[in-house]
């Protein structure tokens, strides 16, 4: 009988997914009831399942890995898109003559497309923090609309109200 390495053998059998028991021992020169007699008191079968599982596990966490890098760079992006829109309209606000914000030097197309823009982008973030994309409302009911305007919209916001009360002021004191 040959003398073989039963080490090299199992780790044929237990790394490779595909050779069989009878291919090993053809490989090796040695009856098919010799390998699975040393496969069975080594336990060849519950290795090879123990390595592909490990193999299936660090597959499914490298897949898991990069959704999470995926996620995260569109979470960027979009947080950027709304950044970028936040920033327009408060660059493009103003006070009206009755104390209202005001885009007046927007064209109605221009409003409806960073609108979209900053809808789309509110919709995708939730999307991929796994947030309901839109609440209902009872259509009979008022739902009042929330100003929650980053603080440096609101800060510009309040110096242009304190600059045109100063204006008014000086303007009923000349007068």
């Amino acid at each position: 009988m040959p003398k073989i390495d039963w080490l090299q053998a199992k780790m044929d059998y237990v790394n490779s997914g595909s050779p069989s028991l009878k291919a090993i021992s053809e490989k090796y020169g040695v009856s098919l009831k010799t390998v699975k007699q040393h496969s069975a008191k080594e336990g060849w079968l519950a290795a090879r399942q123990k390595v592909a599982d490990n193999a299936e596990n660090k597959a499914m966490d490298k897949a898991a890995k990069n959704r999470i890098t995926v996620d995260d760079r569109h979470l960027v992006a979009f947080k950027n898109m709304q950044t970028i829109v936040n920033g327009k309209l408060a660059e493009a606000q103003a006070i009206d003559d009755e104390g209202k914000i005001s885009f007046a030097n927007l064209t109605v197309l221009e409003l409806r497309g960073l609108s979209a823009v900053l809808k789309e982008a509110a919709v995708m973030e939730r999307l991929i923090l796994g947030l309901p994309t839109n609440i209902a409302h009872n259509l009979n009911e008022d739902v009042p609309i929330p100003h929650n305007l980053p603080s440096d919209v609101e800060e510009q916001l309040m110096q242009e109200i304190l600059s045109r009360e100063a204006e008014q002021e000086a303007n009923t004191t000349d007068s």
